[in-house]
């Protein structure tokens, strides 16, 4: 499992697209603008489109998080102080995930800055247990 996040300082037009990939050319990925959003794979560097075009409206300063868990695809957002899931869709093409983070920003003249990217081996925390020692003494 593995994810990739990002703060979109300022929402570029035509949007951003990002990547992670189990080699060069094969992966997932989303491309998203200040309207939309669709997730997609990776196969020999043509991208298939596995979610279909989504709307939704992205401000300046939001935070985008993209995570491979299992067979699942998940698409994240941070507003309000917490990460929510926004879209999920399942393909086990490729299962192994080495982090390979690519963002590209189309038509960079026109604008577009991110910032506080990064990502890596998804960590799930383990519920910690609790221990109470009675009549010890």
């Amino acid at each position: 499992d593995a994810e990739i996040y990002l703060t979109l300082v300022d929402v570029n037009v035509n949007g951003v697209s990002i990547s992670m990939s189990s080699d060069a050319s094969d992966g997932y990925g989303v491309n998203v603008s200040p309207t939309s959003f669709n997730l997609y794979r990776q196969d020999d560097g043509a991208e298939t489109d596995i979610s279909g075009p989504q709307s939704w409206t992205l401000s300046d300063g939001e935070k985008i998080g993209l995570k491979r868990n299992g067979n699942e695809i998940e698409l994240w957002r941070y507003t309000g102080g917490a990460w929510s899931l926004v879209h999920a869709e399942t393909d086990s093409t490729y299962t192994a995930i080495t982090f390979d983070l690519h963002v590209y920003i189309p038509g960079a003249a026109l604008g577009g800055t991110i910032d506080d990217f990064g990502g890596g081996t998804a960590v799930v925390s383990q519920p910690r247990s609790s221990l109470m020692l009675l009549g010890v003494g």
